[in-house]
């Protein structure tokens, strides 16, 4: 059965149009086989009941509005104007005055409303039976509230003067990425991050507002208030709370003449009072090299080398058979799929006095490029603690290994012992030369001279693949990061804090310079070489510093 109504709503309406509405909606009902419920006159809005007035065999709904009032203060009691208060999914609102006091007109008591005002969270309240409503407003913590780290101390983003960008930890945490330098690319204007070669493990290149210097134009890394130029493929994104980018003089100025390519501040996370949390976060992924170049095959290229020949008016030309030579796709044979994996079990919790976080991180990286690869252990411990009400202490310490087998990206490799680049020759060497010399079983270096007609129409390329296999370095990383501190609150103004950080790090480097099996280059036993290097380098950091914070 359905039901047509129609209502018309005027403020002094006329008794004609009221009986004209009241005939057509009960024409068109009793087409409808019902009886409707047409609304005469003006309408009003409900007060706790409803008067039902018979007229003409219809009921007329008188319904009253409810008048609320009240105050909205802060967490200070303080009252707070231009607060907006809206009925909920209504046109229906107010704002608060200078005293902080309103006064709204609400339909029913089922009705809502949504109290709102910059800088503060937005409530909720249903009205039930209440005509008086008080609202305390709470702070929300929105970006010009957020406190971020610069230099020797913290400040509020709406204080800040200078041009600084802040990264969020979680944010670095969804790019899944290798290593913090990778993480920070696209995440800041005016920082530009780049990959030289795309190894694994190899360092991101961070270039904060372009090139400010001749020299070196890394900015400087102050991890946890410890200055180090010692790269961030050791730290674990997992790890990371926060990262401050000082992109000018006036932000970075404290640090002197360090700072000239900008300063990076990465703060690592800590725990909090409240429950104890166990996170354990694992990941997979895979990696494909895209947007290859098409190689030539072997038809291919003898076709173009004699067509070359023709056209510079040489006499060479190529005359063996293409359907009897190896066709050999040198980018295959060098590229691969990339996997990684990683793994970070965080602990995290505390009280009010002491707080604490550990964890654990494994990075697993095998590259797109045969024999390249990257493992990285981490452990961390964050503990503070206060002894005495005014006496807070702590220690934040990482300790770090990481491994890298370093796979040539440049140079022709004419040096014994050198790392020619494998992206290079691949793209040299020619599709008929094969992968293994069949005579030997080695791999090929010069083109086999039984094959062809002149094996010098090939070339003298260098096999990739044999570079990718004999022609690496070995290295090795550890680190220990951290600092230890101490900090005393005088009247809740003043506080002074000792900070003492270490940097240390043991670099390995080990090299093979051998034979490799069927190279054309015959090395001398002088020329013949293993060798590892160690270098072990310390930087100690004391901070001393004074903070006055008092809000008049």
């Amino acid at each position: 059965m359905k039901s047509f109504t129609i209502v018309c709503k005027k403020i002094s309406i006329p008794l004609l149009w009221g009986i004209f509405c009241f005939l057509v909606a009960n024409i068109l009902a009793y087409k409808a086989n019902t009886q409707p419920l047409a609304t005469v006159g003006p309408q009003l809005k409900k007060q706790n009941s409803s008067t039902q007035l018979p007229l003409l065999g219809v009921d007329f709904e008188a319904v009253m509005e409810k008048t609320i009032t009240g105050r909205v203060i802060d967490e200070n009691n303080e009252p707070l104007p231009g607060v907006n208060i809206v009925v909920k999914n209504t046109s229906i609102g107010t704002v608060t005055d200078v005293a902080g006091n309103y006064r709204l007109n609400v339909p029913d008591d089922a009705a809502i409303l949504v109290i709102s005002s910059v800088g503060y969270n937005t409530a909720e309240i249903t009205i039930g039976n209440q005509t008086i409503i008080n609202i305390t407003m709470t702070p929300n913590v929105t970006a010009l509230d957020e406190i971020v780290v610069i230099g020797y101390g913290t400040q509020k983003k709406s204080d800040l003067t200078g041009a600084i960008s802040s990264v969020k930890g979680e944010d670095i945490e969804k790019l899944r990425a290798p290593d913090v330098g990778s993480a920070m690319q696209g995440l800041s204007p005016g920082v530009q991050v780049t990959s030289p070669t795309g190894a694994p493990g190899q360092e991101a290149v961070i270039r904060i507002r372009g090139v400010g210097t001749l020299g070196n134009s890394n900015p400087l890394y102050v991890i946890d208030g410890v200055p180090t130029n010692a790269g961030l493929n050791s730290i674990a994104p997992n790890d990371i709370a926060s990262i401050e980018i000082l992109k000018d003089a006036s932000s970075s100025a404290i640090y002197g003449a360090r700072a000239a390519n900008g300063v990076v501040l990465i703060t690592t996370k800590s725990g909090g009072a409240g429950k104890n949390k166990i996170e354990l976060d694992a990941s997979w992924g895979s990696s494909n090299p895209t947007r290859l170049p098409d190689m030539l095959n072997t038809s291919q290229f003898i076709e173009l080398q004699n067509e070359a020949y023709a056209n510079d008016g040489t006499p060479n030309i190529n005359t063996d058979n293409a359907a009897q030579l190896p066709n050999t796709d040198w980018l295959d044979e060098i590229f691969q799929t990339g996997f990684s994996r990683q793994y970070n079990l965080g602990l995290s919790g505390g009280s009010e006095k002491t707080q604490y976080y550990i964890s654990g991180n494994m990075w697993d990286e095998k590259g797109t490029i045969i024999n390249s690869n990257f493992k990285r252990y981490s452990f961390k411990t964050n503990v503070t603690g206060n002894i005495k009400d005014w006496l807070l202490i702590g220690e934040n310490f990482t300790f770090a290994k990481t491994k890298m087998n370093e796979i040539g990206s440049s140079g022709d490799g004419a040096r014994p012992g050198s790392l020619p680049g494998v992206v290079r020759y691949a793209l040299l060497r020619p599709s008929a030369i094969p992968l293994i010399d069949e005579r030997t079983g080695l791999l090929t270096d010069l083109p086999p001279d039984n094959l062809y007609n002149d094996a010098r129409l090939y070339g003298d390329g260098k096999n990739p693949v044999a570079i990718a296999r004999y022609r690496n370095n070995d290295l090795e990383l550890y680190r220990l990061l951290g600092n230890v501190f101490a900090e005393a609150t005088i009247k809740n103004s003043l506080k002074l804090k000792s900070n003492l950080g270490l940097d240390w790090n043991i670099n390995e480097k080990q090299n093979f310079s051998g034979q490799i099996p069927g190279d054309r280059t015959t090395l001398s036993p002088e020329q013949k070489s293993a060798s590892k290097e160690r270098h072990m380098v310390s930087t100690i950091n004391w901070a001393n510093t004074i903070t006055f914070n008092k809000n008049i």
